[in-house]
């Protein structure tokens, strides 16, 4: 080698090593899980291995699967992103020539968030393509990037491409309108806005469809004028943003009532898992007709307005009720009527450019409702709590800076030290080029010193810049929480989280992020609140806040809130009433007959791997029917055939196994692989007054403003009033030892809150940490 190439590869090894050490020695950075608790692309049996030797069809299956992923809306954690990443780098090299391979490698990157990887794609694209159209993702991938110009510009090059079909046009103008928005620059918003609306509204011909499942003209021209709305509210101009609103609502009506004849009825009986996306624009005018209320001080017509179009999905599965609202007067009498107190939250959105996830203000709503009849109305702005909440986050990045910054540090002194030593070497090596070796070691000592300088300022720099919201506070709760429980969980169990290794510092970031959920969501209502820790708070969580272990949460007198209060969870106040009114119009389940499952033989997971069997999960039903004067249905006899068949005539209904947000765990048998999907008990007639599912994240699912989509949504959708869902995964005799004494309490004549909570209470007794016991919720009746 000659001497200048050494000098050469010496400087870039140093400036690439220096430059991003994590990187150079494959340390992976910390982030926090998927809402999900588990990587769907991760382990998703469709991820295959990508080699020379994959063929071209199974490239496009497997991009197919991950543009297919955007289509539920539902969240992507940091773990599936990366895997995303690394898949589409490698189909990406082996440089195969198929159909829009580049567009689809853009979209995948778009899903991935790896927005300067999109661009470079998408531009490969287009130089096989000429002119973006209008979908074209390349659109997309400038706003992730903030080339807020390029995206502008390509925007109204494609509107030219559409030219013969100008029906489409809309779409630019409203994502034109979106960018402008975001932008600040709201005048210029309002124009690109009412521009999509006399579009649609000029090619209003071409959306008639009579075997879509919505009113396609209604439904579009519903999100374009709530956008429109939204930007006339920025400008203060009221009554006009009022008048776009209601125009909204009233197209998203007609929408509304063409889906439930197209879909609902004529499809009875198909499942639940249509549901998960079509309403994902449907209440953005809800939003703002909630915040003009609360500009204009109305605050219970600002309730009203955030109440709108809530679980109207669920509503009419349980009861045929086509209402999308609901009045004051009847939210009282439902106060009144379950003698608790109402905590109905809402986290306001505002407008994405692309629509594909909210953006939320940094504020939250929290509207009391006390059995009196009493309305109270709280606003909080937690811009500033931000600031405070990024200290306490810090704790739990410092560990992993720290452990950053000792080994970069360490790095760092040992090649500072090893440049002058090289130096000393080849100076006396190679005596004719002394003063080339002077110069290069000079070099590369200034660029050495340079990067460290450079690493340590970016480093502290984006420590101080990031930001993190109310969505990002109620994730880490969770993940926190949640980790203090899976710790004790067989490592192959357990999803990568953001907790540090070290108990001790784990221990004080559960602790932060309960006592600042607390600060945020409950101290400013907290004297609104019952003193009585026998009466019942009902809380009604919006958005990610739908995450939060409220029982959990820490005051500052480091007491537990279920300490203090007894709690049960509601998708929407409607579905309270929709459940009441069910409730007593059912005939009494007179069979007596109760359904305990435990531990059944376990079938194949999608890795080719049986599931882990769960012999506390056995005990836990065998001690339950005792309570329940039955037998428990475990092993080979705890087949999926055999306990669906037994479900509906059952009066309470406990299953002890696997599960996930979309399905259950059975004994497989020869009719079947043993899994019990969502979409299956839609379809079921029960007349349970309680099912209990004792399994592994059963409360999670796909966050919508119909509620959480997900394995315990189907019940409550067949007519059971009240389910009791897990939020995490929890060791097994933690969760043998809260159910039984939880159908203890039942026994002693205390209805279902109740029991949860005094069961919370005797189970933490024994097991201190929240992630033990905080994971379990009541939904529905008491």
């Amino acid at each position: 080698m000659k001497l200048y190439q050494f000098t050469t590869t010496v400087i870039i090894t140093l400036v690439s090593i220096l430059g991003n050490p994590l990187e150079s020695f494959s340390q992976k950075k910390p982030f926090i899980p998927s809402a999900l608790a588990q990587d769907s692309w991760v382990n998703s049996p469709n991820r295959i291995e990508i080699t020379e030797k994959i063929s071209d069809r199974e490239i496009g299956r497997v991009l197919m699967y991950i543009i297919n992923k955007r289509q539920f809306n539902a969240p992507i954690s940091e773990a599936d992103k990366q895997a995303i990443i690394e898949d589409l780098e490698q189909i990406e090299a082996l440089k195969k020539n198929i159909f829009a391979i580049d567009s689809n490698i853009c979209t995948g990157y778009n899903i991935a968030e790896a927005w300067e990887k999109a661009i470079k794609a998408c531009k490969r694209d287009l130089r096989k393509g000429g002119v973006p159209h209008i979908f074209h993702p390349i659109h997309e991938a400038y706003v992730g990037a903030k080339k807020y110009k390029k995206a502008i510009n390509s925007l109204k090059k494609s509107l030219h491409v559409e030219s013969d079909n100008r029906g489409h046009s809309y779409v630019s103008y409203r994502q034109l309108g979106a960018i402008y928005f975001q932008l600040g620059n709201y005048a210029e918003a309002t124009r690109q806005y009412q521009k999509a609306i006399d579009s649609i509204e000029k090619y209003q011909d071409q959306f008639s469809c009579q075997t879509c499942v919505d009113d396609p003209f209604s439904s579009r021209i519903s999100y374009i004028q709530s956008s429109l709305g939204f930007s006339l509210l920025q400008q203060g101009k009221i009554d006009a943003a009022e008048k776009k609103f209601l125009e909204a609502m009233k197209n998203d009506r007609k929408s509304w009532n063409k889906t439930i004849v197209n879909l609902l009825e004529r499809f009875a009986g198909s499942g639940g898992s249509w549901d998960n996306h079509l309403f994902g624009e449907a209440g953005l005018f809800s939003y703002g007709l909630t915040e003009l209320r609360i500009q204009q001080k109305k605050y219970t017509e600002a309730l009203e307005f955030a109440e709108y179009g809530r679980t109207r999905i669920l509503s009419y599965l349980i009861d045929k009720n086509k209402e999308s609202s609901i009045s004051i007067d009847e939210i009282k009498a439902i106060a009144k009527e379950q003698n608790a107190t109402l905590v109905k939250y809402l986290t306001p959105v505002s407008i994405n450019a692309f629509g594909i996830n909210p953006t939320y203000e940094p504020k939250l709503y929290i509207w009391i409702v006390k059995p009196t009849g009493e309305v109270h109305f709280v606003r909080e702005d937690f811009s500033l709590i931000d600031s405070k909440y990024n200290r306490i986050l810090s704790n739990n990045h410092s560990i992993n800076s720290d452990k950053r910054s000792n080994s970069f540090s360490h790095l760092a002194i040992f090649i500072i030290l090893l440049i002058p030593l090289s130096g000393t070497y080849l100076f006396f090596k190679f005596p004719h080029q002394r003063k080339l070796i002077l110069i290069s070691s000079l070099g590369t000592a200034i660029v050495t010193t340079g990067t460290i300088i450079i690493n340590q300022t970016t480093t502290t720099s984006s420590n101080q810049n990031s930001e993190i919201s109310l969505a990002n506070l109620s994730i880490n709760t969770f993940a926190s929480v949640r980790g203090s429980a899976t710790k004790d969980l067989p490592e192959s169990e357990i999803g990568s989280n953001c907790q540090s290794k070290e108990e001790k510092q784990q221990m004080i970031i559960i602790d932060d992020c309960l006592k600042e959920a607390h600060k945020i969501l409950i101290e400013p209502i907290a004297q609104l609140l019952p003193k009585n820790p026998e009466e019942e708070v009902i809380i009604i969580p919006d958005g990610e806040l739908f995450r939060v272990p409220f029982a959990a949460l820490t005051g500052k007198d480091n007491k537990y809130l279920i300490q203090k209060h007894t709690l049960r969870i509601s998708p929407s106040i409607k579905l309270l009433q929709i459940t009441q009114q069910q409730k007593a119009k059912k005939a009494p389940n007179l069979s007596n007959q109760n359904l305990v499952v435990g531990n059944p033989v376990m079938p194949i997971g999608n890795n080719g791997e049986q599931l882990k069997a769960l012999p506390d999960a056995e005990k836990e039903a065998e001690a339950i029917a005792q309570l329940l004067d039955t037998t428990a249905i475990t092993g080979t006899r705890a087949t999926k055939s055999r306990i669906t068949r037994l479900m509906p005539n059952a009066n309470i209904i406990h299953l002890a196994t696997h599960g996930n947000p979309f399905s259950l765990a059975f004994a497989p048998s020869g009719q079947d692989l043993g899994f019990l999907g969502e979409h299956e008990i839609y379809n079921f007639d029960l007349t349970a007054d309680l099912v209990v599912l004792s399994a592994c994240e059963t409360g999670l699912g796909e966050i919508t403003t119909d509620g959480v989509v997900g394995i315990a949504r189907p019940f409550v959708g067949a007519g059971v009033p009240s389910v009791v869902i897990s939020l995490w995964q929890v060791p097994d005799e933690a969760t043998s030892k809260l159910m039984v004494d939880f159908y203890k309490n039942l026994q002693a004549g205390e209805n279902k809150a109740q029991a949860l909570r005094q069961a919370m209470l005797t189970t933490m007794e024994e097991y201190s940490e929240p992630g033990y016991w905080a994971g379990f919720f009541l939904v529905g009746e008491s």
